[in-house]
């Protein structure tokens, strides 16, 4: 349960951290806005270790803060690398998943993780075709960015519902 509440501040403070930095188009507002992301993305390689070890939940936390503080500084003194750090850090949580799965076997529907996968590509093709402005109508109510947004979303929803599953086909296994 304790997992499922910090995975929630994550995502809140993804949409609050954004907001904020849409709204004051500020250095702090894009400080909170990509710890967001940072705090979601480790919370899942977190996880997947946490899976594989066993740890209490003393340990995930002392792991998940920790790395979220040096992120947090990192971000703070290096604003420039925050695209390559997320992006290392979409790429070892894909493989923590891979491996992960690979090493434990378990009952989860991948149907959610594809579903994650192609969201988040979604996202951030729109993304990328409205920052390099191939597809752009910076005056339009339909923004790129917006819909980087909506499908970077639906993609944290395909992913927990991909975690939650484990637990749910596992439990329905064992009481048939």
């Amino acid at each position: 349960r304790g997992f499922s509440y910090l995975y929630a501040f994550s995502c809140f403070l993804i949409g609050a951290g954004s907001f904020f930095y849409h709204a004051s188009l500020s250095f702090v507002g894009q400080w909170f806005d990509v710890m967001g992301m940072y705090l979601t993305v480790t919370f899942f390689i977190l996880y997947n270790l946490q899976r594989l070890r066993k740890w209490k939940p003393p340990t995930f936390y002392l792991f998940y803060f920790g790395l979220n503080i040096c992120l947090g500084y990192l971000l703070y003194a290096q604003p420039l690398m925050r695209r390559y750090l997320f992006a290392i850090s979409l790429a070892i949580l894909i493989f923590s998943i891979i491996f992960t799965q690979l090493k434990l076997k378990t009952f989860i529907n991948n149907k959610h993780i594809y579903a994650a996968i192609i969201s988040f590509i979604l996202g951030i093709t729109i993304w990328i075709l409205d920052l390099t402005k191939i597809v752009c109508a910076p005056h339009s109510l339909v923004q790129g960015h917006a819909f980087w947004h909506l499908f970077t979303a639906l993609a944290s929803l395909f992913i927990y519902l991909y975690y939650r599953s484990e637990k749910e086909v596992s439990s329905t296994i064992d009481n048939n």
